[in-house]
């Protein structure tokens, strides 16, 4: 018998070359999220942010009437508070020791673990300063059938915010409810379908589960950073007090917004930075989805201009507009909703954390901690902070096609 590779299994090795690690195929593209000013000092009970929106009202080209118009300018504090989020891994000692040296493992197991819960808390920021705080990561698509294991999307792209064996919550509302008894676990993801396989019946975890419902992140409902649209809601703001203030006193409070949905792209953001400007705005960044970028690289042909900006180490390419008030940069962001793009002046705009978000636990000076009763690790990543804004009205939430 000739000695081929079939029958000569036991004599041959497996080779892994040089570098051979695990390809990190998780989402790590955050530009909002990069370029948000960081103001890493939020100490105390709460962070004080004044606004003034009126100026005093006594004017007139009559004297007298001057005189008896006489009101103090208006101004406003919104009153942030801050929310926490966490990471959580434990590793067991023996795959610890038996990772730390090229000869037993591909990568370090405990700078891999550590190193994953420190971008899954990332991706949960950079996902929630897009949203209202409700912490809604999608939405039960009607076609749904309820009585399987599968889950279908109403929006696919919202398929960015789901991986395998997390644990989901659902409600009827976003936001401002409460959720339904029992949760899900992820079995598998379908990205091109947007469609979630759990493991087991939908029904079996959630018995009250319904078409429409709202899913969530076990944990985040209502707990998530008021994001951009809940500084610029996508309509208009009611009395109810946000951070403290009733921002039906005036639109300059709840920032700017309008349906573009109608236009092409590139005429939606020309005259989305002209309503910004009128209102006295300077709004430089624009963040929309990959979808929509693409349609705007098209429209512009050969006119598309670049522009490459380094945050920390990490480049991001956007697209130079002019919109006849100067430059607008447009990047992509996989967590922004596919029909709104968000135009923003950035120096209005601050993330205020207690320390970095996000960072590693060690308050009591040890970063790894043994876990009690089991040979085994645990380390906590963890974010304590809020999103603000010194001048809503100077940002755009515009409904795009």
């Amino acid at each position: 018998m000739t000695l081929s590779v079939s029958n000569a299994t036991a004599i041959l090795k497996t080779i892994y070359p040089s570098g051979n690690v695990p390809m990190d195929m998780v989402y790590a593209d955050f530009p909002l999220f990069a370029m948000l000013p960081k103001i890493e000092s939020f100490y105390g009970e709460n962070l004080k942010l004044p606004i003034k929106y009126a100026n005093n009202s006594g004017r007139s080209a009559t004297f007298s009437t001057a005189v008896s118009s006489e009101s103090n300018a208006k101004a406003v504090a919104f009153l942030l508070t801050r929310i926490q989020d966490y990471a959580y891994a434990r590793i067991a000692n023996e795959v610890l020791e038996a990772s730390r040296n090229n000869a037993g493992a591909f990568v370090d197991a405990l700078k891999f673990e550590m190193d994953s819960a420190i971008l899954s808390l990332s991706a949960s920021t950079a996902s929630g300063v897009y949203g209202t705080g409700s912490g809604k990561i999608g939405q039960i698509a009607a076609t749904t059938t309820i009585g399987t294991a599968i889950m279908i999307l109403t929006n696919v792209n919202d398929v960015v915010n789901y991986d395998v064996d997390q644990v989901l919550q659902v409600s009827s509302t976003d936001g401002g409810g409460t959720v339904r008894t029992g949760t899900l676990k992820v079995l598998s993801v379908n990205r091109a379908n947007g469609q979630i396989t759990m493991t087991g019946n939908l029904t079996a975890g959630i018995a009250a589960i319904a078409t429409g419902d709202f899913v969530f992140s076990s944990g985040d409902y209502d707990k998530k950073v008021s994001g951009l649209q809940a500084w610029i809601p996508n309509s208009a703001p009611s009395s109810t007090a946000f951070f403290g203030v009733n921002r039906t006193l005036d639109s300059r409070l709840g920032g700017v917004r309008a349906d573009y949905s109608s236009l092409p792209i590139e005429e939606a953001l020309i005259d989305g930075a002209k309503l910004i400007n009128s209102y006295g705005g300077a709004p430089k960044h624009c963040f929309m989805d990959y979808t929509n970028l693409g349609n705007l690289t098209k429209a512009l042909g050969s006119k598309v201009q670049y522009v490459d900006v380094a945050i920390a180490g990490v480049g991001f390419r956007g697209i130079q507009v002019n919109t006849g008030r100067g430059i607008m940069n447009v990047f992509g962001d996989q967590n922004c909703p596919n029909d709104r793009m968000f135009m923003l002046q950035l120096d209005t705009w601050g993330l205020y954390s207690l320390g970095k978000v996000p960072s590693i636990f060690k308050g009591d000076g040890q970063a790894i901690l043994r876990v009690g009763a089991e040979d085994a690790l645990e380390f906590r990543a963890l974010a304590y902070y809020q999103l603000g804004c010194k001048a809503p009205f100077f940002n755009g939430n515009f409904k795009i096609a």
